[in-house]
C-alpha cells in the first residue's frame, strides 16, 4: 500500500488512513515518516494510542480537521459497513477536494457502484 501511494504522490505529500489498519499504518510510517501520516478511527480503544509514531485520532471529531491537511486519503471498505462512508466521501470530494481510494474486500463492490477508486492487494 505504501509503495502504491509513493508512486502516486509528491515527496512531501501527507496521507490520511481512515480506519485502524496496523499493517498499513506501519508501512506508511516507514515509507513517508510518521509526521506525514494521519490516522482516524471510530473505535474508542484505538483513539489516543500511538502506533508506529502516529497518534490515532477520533474519526468523529478530528476527521475533517485532518482531511484539510492532507494530499490523499486511504479509506477502509468497512466505512460502507458502519454507515460512515457517505460522510467520508462528502468531506474528501465536495468539501476539501482531496483524492482518495477505498481499500479492502468489503469496499470492492460499493466503490465500483459509487465510481470511486479502490485498491486491494488481493484482487486485480
Amino acid at each position: 500500500m505504501a509503495r502504491h501511494l509513493s508512486e502516486r504522490l509528491d515527496e512531501d505529500a501527507k496521507v490520511i488512513i481512515v480506519g485502524y489498519q496496523p499493517a498499513f499504518i506501519e508501512a506508511a510510517s516507514e515509507m513517508f515518516g510518521p509526521e506525514r501520516v494521519r490516522v482516524v478511527d471510530m473505535d474508542k480503544e484505538n483513539i489516543g494510542r500511538t502506533v508506529y509514531g502516529i497518534t490515532i485520532a477520533d474519526g468523529e471529531t478530528d476527521f475533517e480537521t485532518m482531511v484539510k491537511d492532507v494530499s490523499f486519503g486511504v479509506v477502509t471498505g468497512s466505512s460502507f459497513v458502519n454507515a460512515t462512508y457517505s460522510e467520508v466521501e462528502r468531506s474528501f470530494q465536495k468539501k476539501f477536494n482531496v483524492p482518495f481510494f477505498v481499500f479492502g474486500t468489503s469496499g470492492a463492490a460499493p466503490a465500483v457502484f459509487r465510481g470511486v477508486g479502490r485498491w486491494c492487494p488481493e484482487s486485480k
